[in-house]
Protein backbone atom coordinates (compact mmCIF):
# COMPACT_ATOMS: atom_id res chain seq x y z
CA UNK A 1 0.00 0.00 0.00
CA UNK A 2 1.76 3.59 -1.20
CA UNK A 3 2.09 5.54 1.84
CA UNK A 4 0.08 8.72 2.14
CA UNK A 5 1.01 11.74 2.86
CA UNK A 6 -1.11 14.09 5.19
CA UNK A 7 -3.44 16.56 3.72
CA UNK A 8 -1.25 19.57 6.03
CA UNK A 9 1.79 18.27 4.01
CA UNK A 10 0.50 18.44 0.72
CA UNK A 11 -0.85 21.95 0.99
CA UNK A 12 0.38 25.39 1.40
CA UNK A 13 -0.44 27.77 4.23
CA UNK A 14 -3.06 29.44 1.73
CA UNK A 15 -4.63 26.04 1.05
CA UNK A 16 -5.38 25.14 4.48
CA UNK A 17 -6.28 28.97 5.31
CA UNK A 18 -9.09 28.74 2.67
CA UNK A 19 -10.18 24.82 3.92
CA UNK A 20 -10.75 26.10 7.11
CA UNK A 21 -12.18 29.33 6.07
CA UNK A 22 -14.85 26.91 4.12
CA UNK A 23 -15.55 25.08 7.27
CA UNK A 24 -15.84 27.99 9.26
CA UNK A 25 -18.10 29.15 5.72
CA UNK A 26 -20.45 25.94 6.24
CA UNK A 27 -20.90 25.83 9.72
CA UNK A 28 -22.39 29.49 9.86
CA UNK A 29 -24.54 28.29 6.98
CA UNK A 30 -25.21 25.65 8.38
CA UNK A 31 -26.10 27.46 11.98
CA UNK A 32 -28.44 30.11 10.28
CA UNK A 33 -30.26 27.38 7.66
CA UNK A 34 -31.06 25.20 10.77
CA UNK A 35 -32.56 28.56 12.25
CA UNK A 36 -34.29 29.60 8.87
CA UNK A 37 -35.64 26.20 8.12
CA UNK A 38 -33.58 25.37 5.21
CA UNK A 39 -33.11 21.98 4.16
CA UNK A 40 -30.35 20.32 5.51
CA UNK A 41 -29.00 19.25 2.49
CA UNK A 42 -29.20 22.86 1.06
CA UNK A 43 -27.35 23.90 4.35
CA UNK A 44 -23.81 24.41 2.74
CA UNK A 45 -22.01 27.47 2.14
CA UNK A 46 -21.61 26.35 -1.62
CA UNK A 47 -25.32 25.98 -2.66
CA UNK A 48 -25.56 29.52 -1.17
CA UNK A 49 -22.68 30.14 -3.98
CA UNK A 50 -24.47 28.61 -6.12
CA UNK A 51 -27.68 30.24 -5.49
CA UNK A 52 -26.44 33.73 -5.86
CA UNK A 53 -24.45 32.78 -8.87
CA UNK A 54 -27.98 31.67 -10.23
CA UNK A 55 -29.80 34.66 -9.22
CA UNK A 56 -27.29 36.85 -9.93
CA UNK A 57 -27.30 35.37 -13.55
CA UNK A 58 -30.82 35.34 -14.11
CA UNK A 59 -31.19 39.19 -13.57
CA UNK A 60 -31.96 41.11 -16.80
CA UNK A 61 -28.62 42.26 -18.11
CA UNK A 62 -26.32 40.40 -15.96
CA UNK A 63 -22.74 40.89 -16.65
CA UNK A 64 -21.17 37.34 -16.80
CA UNK A 65 -17.68 38.90 -16.96
CA UNK A 66 -17.92 40.27 -13.56
CA UNK A 67 -19.87 37.25 -12.09
CA UNK A 68 -17.15 35.34 -13.38
CA UNK A 69 -14.34 37.36 -11.08
CA UNK A 70 -16.88 36.77 -8.07
CA UNK A 71 -16.58 33.10 -8.64
CA UNK A 72 -13.22 33.19 -9.80
CA UNK A 73 -13.56 31.65 -12.63
CA UNK A 74 -11.04 31.04 -15.13
CA UNK A 75 -12.86 30.27 -17.98
CA UNK A 76 -16.14 32.05 -19.00
CA UNK A 77 -17.48 29.07 -19.91
CA UNK A 78 -17.62 27.48 -16.45
CA UNK A 79 -19.76 30.78 -15.58
CA UNK A 80 -22.29 30.34 -18.08
CA UNK A 81 -23.79 27.35 -17.01
CA UNK A 82 -25.74 29.78 -14.01
CA UNK A 83 -27.71 31.33 -16.97
CA UNK A 84 -29.67 28.24 -17.62
CA UNK A 85 -31.36 27.62 -14.32
CA UNK A 86 -33.32 25.51 -15.09
CA UNK A 87 -32.71 22.67 -13.02
CA UNK A 88 -35.20 21.47 -10.35
CA UNK A 89 -32.41 21.76 -7.89
CA UNK A 90 -31.25 25.77 -8.62
CA UNK A 91 -35.05 26.45 -8.33
CA UNK A 92 -35.02 24.45 -5.03
CA UNK A 93 -32.17 26.40 -3.63
CA UNK A 94 -33.15 29.74 -4.41
CA UNK A 95 -36.65 29.23 -3.46
CA UNK A 96 -35.26 27.97 -0.07
CA UNK A 97 -32.83 30.60 0.72
CA UNK A 98 -35.40 33.07 -0.12
CA UNK A 99 -37.70 31.97 2.61
CA UNK A 100 -34.59 31.53 4.86
CA UNK A 101 -33.97 35.26 4.70
CA UNK A 102 -37.21 35.71 5.11
CA UNK A 103 -37.39 33.79 7.93
CA UNK A 104 -34.45 35.48 9.68
CA UNK A 105 -35.55 38.88 8.59
CA UNK A 106 -38.39 38.57 11.08
CA UNK A 107 -36.77 36.65 13.96
CA UNK A 108 -34.19 40.13 13.78
CA UNK A 109 -37.18 42.60 13.60
CA UNK A 110 -38.61 40.64 16.44
CA UNK A 111 -35.91 41.00 18.45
Amino acid sequence: MAHLTPMAEQTSPRSLALVRLGDVLDELVKRLGRRAGIPADLQRAHVLRHTMATRWAARPGANLEVLRRQLGHADLKTTQIYMQPDDELDEREVLAFDAGAIALERDAASN
